[in-house]
């Protein structure tokens, strides 16, 4: 088989990239202007045609999704662990359903706790030993930057404004959701939402190091809440200074 086609448990040693190498960062570099341009786009076309937009673009991201699984199949590859119950296959559905029938809760969803899995995913990315030009190193990429599009380009186009009053909730059905995930993955031996085992490359593995496993599970929370303090910046001035 090529190696363009194989997952990164097949493919040879040595053929993938460095994290922040420099094929690691233009690619980081590409989906940051495509994501821009998204934006940019989207703050300027009219309502119906910004729903469009959106719903073309969740299509893309779940036909991805679905072309990938069928490469899986077709090569004999596909495993448990590719199953879509990580918080990136999740946010493909989230997404596409948030589309095509918003809703404010949806929309915060998508925004705090989609947006920001998906933004780590390519900070640490995980298919690193994979050719940066692999067919699956490409679909991580292109994926995670389009679920990373999505809100933004709600956000830029009036469609959506965070609301720091619904994290409360949000944080509620996340841990929520945590809960099947993990005995899916006591049950399976997988490790969907990190659960089982810290992301070689991500700070999860200084929180294993510090609080060993399952200690290291306490960063999940605080990650995610350092991530809130920045993306509900402008919100959190806004009552500090209604005080």
């Amino acid at each position: 088989m090529s190696p363009f086609w194989m997952t990164s448990e097949n493919i040879p040693q040595g053929m993938g990239f460095a994290l922040y190498g420099r094929e690691h960062l233009l690619w980081l570099g590409a989906i940051a202007a495509c994501v821009a341009a998204l934006c940019v786009v989207s703050g300027r076309v009219s309502a119906e045609r910004r729903r469009r937009l959106c719903i073309a673009l969740t299509s893309v991201t779940l036909a991805y999704q679905i072309i990938g699984d069928i490469v899986l199949i077709a090569t004999g590859q596909y495993a448990l662990n590719y199953l879509p119950l990580d918080l990136c296959g999740l946010a493909i559905f989230a997404e596409f359903a948030c589309a095509l029938r918003p809703s404010p809760l949806l929309k915060e969803l998508v925004y705090c706790l989609f947006m920001p899995g998906a933004l780590a995913a390519l900070a640490f990315s995980d298919w690193v030993v994979l050719p940066p030009w692999n067919f699956f190193a490409v679909r991580s990429f292109v994926i995670h930057g389009l679920l990373t599009a999505y809100p933004l380009m709600l956000l830029a186009g009036g469609e959506f404004r965070p609301d720091i009053k619904k994290l409360p909730k949000c944080f509620g059905i996340g841990l929520l959701m945590c809960v099947p995930i993990y005995i899916i993955d006591k049950a399976l031996d997988q490790n969907f939402f990190f659960l089982n085992w810290p992301s070689p490359g991500s700070p999860l593995v200084m929180f294993e190091e510090l609080l060993g496993n399952p200690g290291y599970q306490i960063g999940l929370p605080l990650m995610l809440w350092a991530v809130w303090l920045v993306i509900y910046l402008p919100q959190i001035i806004g009552l500090f200074r209604k005080r």
